[in-house]
C-alpha cells in the first residue's frame, strides 16, 4: 500500500509539471524584468503607459515614483496589476495623463520596503507643436539578438518612437511559446532603453504570428499582443498623433478583425485628420508586395476595402510588413503611378531571413533583399525616409 501511494505521489507531481509545460508556465529559471513604453490614446504629448514585466505571479505593491524635467520632488503614480493567464508573468502598468509635451519624465520603481527595484530610467512625450517628430518603423522581427544591430543606423538619429508592424516575436499566439517573447524583450532592451537610459515608447500593429487559430474570443486568439500591448482595449486598429503635423492610422489586416469591419472607422480618422500634413498608415499584410504575389488574399483585400480610402484622403506613406524584403514603391494612385498618390515603404524583414525581391514589378521604385529599418522625419513641410540596413544607408526618398 505504501508503495502504491509513492507511486501515486511520483505520478501526480509528473502530470502536474506536464501541465505546466503544456500551458507555457515557465519552471525553473525566470527571467529578467522588462521595462517599456506604449500609448492608451491617441495623444502622445501628454499621455504615457510605463510598463513592467516580471516572470512570476505576484500582487506585491511596486510603486512607481516620478517627476519631469521641472519638478524637484517625486510623486507617487497609481499601478495597474495583472496576472497573465496560464505563465508565469505580471506586469505593472502605469499610466500617466495630462503631460506637459516635448519633456523629459524621469522614473523609478521601489518595493513596499521603499527599496528601489528598477533604478531611474527616463522617457520624452511627443511635441505637440511643429517640431519633428522622428520615428523608426520595421516589422516580422523574431526573437534575435542583431535588433540592435540592424537598426544600427536608424538608431544614430535618435527617434522618438518605434513603430513595429507586426509579426513580433513569432509566438503564434501559444502560451508554450512564452520563451520567445523573454529574448524578444531581451533583444530589444538596446533598441528601446538607450545609452543615458531614456526608454523609447512603442506603437504596435498586429500580424498572422501573434495569433492562434484556436481562441474562442478576440483576445485568446492573440493572448500576448492584448496582454503586453492593450491600445485600444480589445481593438487591434488605433490612431495616434505624432506632433501636429502627422498621424499614424495603425490598421488589421484581418488577423482579428476583417478589412471591411475598419472601412467605416477608418473614413472617419480621416475625416478627423484630414488637416494633418503627414497621413501615413501602418499594417502588416501589404497592399504592394515585394515578394508574394501581387494577387494574393489578403493584398487583394487590402485595396479593395483601402485603397480607395488611402487615395480619396491623399494618404501619404503606409508602412507594409510581411514579404521580408526592403522596398518602396513609387507613388500610387487608383493602382497607376500618379506623382500625386500614396508612397508604399515596406515589406518588414527586421530580423527574420529576407526572402527573393522581385524588382520587375511596375510599382516598385526601390527593392533589395536586406534585413533593414525605415527611419522617418517627419515636419510641417513633409517627411523624408530612409531605409538602414544595419550601418548601411540603402535607399531614401523625401515626400514633401
Amino acid at each position: 500500500m505504501k508503495h502504491l501511494k509513492t507511486l501515486l505521489l511520483v505520478f501526480t507531481i509528473s502530470v502536474s509539471l506536464s501541465s505546466c509545460k503544456l500551458l507555457g508556465t515557465i519552471v525553473g529559471d525566470s527571467k529578467d524584468p522588462f521595462v517599456y513604453l506604449t500609448f492608451d490614446n491617441p495623444d502622445t504629448s501628454r499621455s504615457m503607459v510605463v510598463n513592467y514585466l516580471v516572470s512570476e505571479h505576484t500582487t506585491e505593491p511596486l510603486n512607481l515614483f516620478y517627476k519631469s524635467e521641472h519638478q524637484i520632488s517625486w510623486s507617487n503614480v497609481p499601478t495597474e496589476i495583472m496576472e497573465f493567464k496560464g505563465v508565469l508573468k505580471t506586469k505593472y502598468s502605469y499610466s500617466f495623463k495630462n503631460l506637459s509635451a516635448g519633456t523629459k519624465h524621469f522614473f523609478e520603481i521601489r518595493n513596499e520596503n521603499d527599496e528601489i527595484i528598477l533604478p531611474m530610467h527616463y522617457f520624452k512625450t511627443l511635441p505637440n507643436g511643429g517640431a519633428p517628430v522622428k520615428v523608426i518603423q520595421g516589422g516580422d522581427l523574431r526573437s534575435k539578438n542583431i535588433l540592435a544591430d540592424v537598426a544600427e543606423g536608424a538608431l544614430k538619429k535618435d527617434p522618438d518612437v518605434i513603430l513595429i508592424g507586426g509579426d513580433i516575436s513569432y509566438a503564434n499566439g501559444k502560451l508554450t511559446n512564452l520563451d520567445k517573447w523573454d529574448d524578444w524583450f531581451k533583444a530589444m532592451e538596446p533598441v528601446m532603453i538607450t545609452d543615458d537610459q531614456r526608454v523609447i515608447p512603442l506603437i504596435v500593429a498586429i500580424g498572422n504570428h501573434e495569433v492562434t487559430k484556436f481562441g474562442l474570443s478576440k483576445k485568446t486568439k492573440a493572448p500576448f499582443y492584448f496582454q503586453l500591448f492593450p491600445q485600444n482595449g480589445d481593438k487591434t486598429f488605433f490612431t495616434r498623433k505624432l506632433g501636429a503635423h502627422s498621424v499614424l492610422i495603425v490598421l488589421d489586416t484581418g488577423h482579428i478583425y476583417s478589412h471591411r469591419s475598419q472601412v467605416e472607422w477608418l473614413t472617419q480618422q480621416f475625416e478627423t485628420y484630414k488637416h494633418m500634413k503627414n497621413k501615413l498608415a501602418m499594417y502588416h499584410v501589404p497592399l504592394y508586395p515585394g515578394h508574394r504575389k501581387f494577387e494574393t488574399r489578403g493584398s487583394k483585400k487590402g485595396r479593395k476595402h483601402w485603397m480607395g480610402l488611402f487615395d480619396k484622403y491623399n494618404l501619404t506613406a503606409a508602412f507594409e510588413n510581411h514579404d521580408h524584403v526592403a522596398k518602396r514603391t513609387y507613388p500610387l494612385k487608383n493602382n497607376k503611378k500618379d506623382p500625386e498618390g500614396t508612397v508604399y515603404f515596406g515589406d518588414g524583414c527586421w530580423g527574420a531571413g529576407y526572402r527573393e525581391a522581385q524588382p520587375e514589378r511596375w510599382y516598385l521604385d526601390f527593392v533589395g533583399e536586406y534585413r533593414h529599418v525605415w527611419f522617418a522625419e517627419l515636419t510641417e513641410f513633409g517627411a523624408d525616409f530612409e531605409a538602414y540596413s544595419y550601418n548601411e544607408l540603402i535607399d531614401s526618398a523625401t515626400l514633401h
